[in-house]
């Protein structure tokens, strides 16, 4: 009988643990994040990285040509493989965990309101943080944009934008999988 009983609370328990855990969906869409920083009041910055579905995080310096997304706010499959063809070897790889977790966050960032430029630096140039969605059936990606800090300052309000936010000042900090 007492073996029964301090069952039920270990049981309860564990229930409780799991029932916190967040599941990702299965049909997540490839994302490709980047940072950039850009500079041309002192000489010439351009700077940053990408990390690509996989998890691989590799960096880029001075691209000789960057494909940008158009006013519709996507950039073609072909495209976004020439960006990749200028970017160095991979520096650290995000565990699929994490990819995962980021990728759902950057879908549901995308309905987030963008606020208004504010000026608040001279000189430093632009921190830029942002996100792709692919779309396999267009051939194509859907830029997401998180923020961007420097002599403007920009934001996605959105909850899921800001934790993104945080994750891209460090993506190689540590993994989330490890959390309570």
């Amino acid at each position: 009988m007492r073996c029964k009983i301090a069952s039920i609370p270990a049981i309860f328990l564990l229930t409780l643990v799991f029932a916190g855990c967040e599941e990702f969906p299965r049909d997540n869409p490839e994302a490709v994040f980047v940072y950039r920083h850009v500079n041309f009041a002192w000489g010439i910055q351009d700077h940053g990285f990408i990390i690509d579905a996989g998890g691989n995080i590799r960096e880029f310096n001075l691209p000789e040509e960057w494909n940008y997304p158009g006013e519709d706010g996507y950039i073609t499959e072909a495209e976004m493989e020439e960006n990749f063809e200028q970017l160095g070897e991979t520096t650290c790889t995000v565990n699929r965990f994490d990819a995962n977790y980021f990728a759902a966050r950057l879908r549901e960032a995308q309905s987030g309101k963008i606020t208004a430029a504010e000026h608040r630096m001279c000189d430093y140039g632009a921190d830029s943080y942002g996100g792709f969605l692919y779309e396999p059936e267009n051939h194509r990606y859907k830029y997401v944009f998180i923020r961007q800090t420097g002599d403007w300052y920009i934001e996605n309000t959105s909850r899921d934008a800001a934790v993104i936010y945080d994750w891209l000042k460090e993506p190689c900090r540590g993994s989330l999988s490890v959390r309570f």
